[in-house]
């Protein structure tokens, strides 16, 4: 790949607000991207509702109530990894063209990142509110409680999503490369 051009901060926000359009606009207008990302968040609310116990908080039972934290924590970090891990290697090709043109790295792996921000704060937030009608949480003082819960599940996707981008640009192809030891 070319060494990009050093550009004005000016030209780098300019790229930065064209990509992030671009991108939500190709989520929006693709019905298998736009329909997978709608349905991951409910699914993995069904999952937790299998698999959590209602009333951990309630009898005060540390072992379950740590379990079901966990499991939201689980299935937001998962949310954030299947989103983000291939989203810079199947768009090597077009990348190293536009990087030839004139676009600033930066930019795009920020807007990449900033797009899959929005999309995963939207998705954890579906998945902590949407296990409310089943777990009761049992907060000493709701508001707070909800409130820290919801982000603790946002900044851990947004934290996997940065470290599944990083691994995507590592990739060189779509295919996982092989490793003898897995």
């Amino acid at each position: 790949m070319k060494k990009f051009k050093r550009h004005s901060a000016k030209i780098n926000i300019l790229h930065f607000h064209i990509l992030v359009r671009r991108y939500f606009r190709q989520i929006f207008t693709n019905v298998a991207t736009f329909l997978s990302l709608l349905l991951e968040a409910p699914l993995m609310i069904l999952i937790v509702y299998i698999s959590s116990d209602k009333n951990a908080f309630i009898r005060h039972d540390e072992t379950m109530a740590s379990v079901n934290m966990f499991l939201l924590v689980i299935i937001a970090s998962m949310m954030g990894i299947l989103n983000s891990y291939r989203e810079i290697c199947k768009e090597r090709d077009i990348l190293s063209r536009e990087v030839y043109g004139g676009l600033d790295v930066t930019a795009y792996a920020l807007s990449k990142f900033v797009v899959l921000a929005t999309i995963g704060t939207v998705q954890c937030l579906i998945l902590f509110f949407g296990t409310l009608p089943f777990i009761d949480f049992n907060f000493a003082n709701p508001a707070t409680g909800y409130l820290y819960c919801a982000l603790a599940l946002v900044l851990t996707n947004l934290s996997i999503t940065a470290l599944g981008l990083f691994i995507s640009a590592l990739l060189k192809n779509r295919k996982v490369p092989y490793c003898p030891y897995w």
